[in-house]
């Protein structure tokens, strides 16, 4: 019997991460790097794979820009501690986690390219 397909594989740690982001989204202790909470209906609209998603535009201040940018880079932060205890589990193979930490690299990209606009 063989093991999990390389693609089950990547998917189901893909979960696990989209999850460990979703929990830090949820966290009542959550603050900005100031100290100052963040937009609660930002919060809620972050949760689940919606935090891909840019500010609408009718919500685009610099203010909840500035916060969307902080939360998303946030997500990442607790997305790859995730990966990491993953790796050291020994729960996955070195394709699944190679190919999600590939994908944590150009998601943290473009928040820091957009964010030097």
């Amino acid at each position: 019997m063989s093991g999990p397909e390389p693609d089950d594989d990547r998917d189901e740690l893909i979960r696990e991460l989209a999850a460990a982001g979703d929990r830090l989204l949820r966290d009542p202790a959550l603050v900005r790097p100031d100290g100052t909470p963040y937009d609660a209906a930002l919060l809620e609209r972050m949760q689940g794979w919606a935090a891909a998603q840019p500010v609408a535009a009718q919500d685009a201040t610099p203010d909840a820009l500035d916060q969307h940018r902080e939360l998303r880079i946030a997500v990442l932060v607790a997305m790859r501690e995730e990966l990491l205890r993953a790796r050291s589990d020994g729960l996955y193979s070195s394709e699944a986690l190679e190919s999600a930490l590939a994908v944590l690299d150009a998601e943290q990209i473009s928040i820091e390219l957009r964010g030097r606009r």
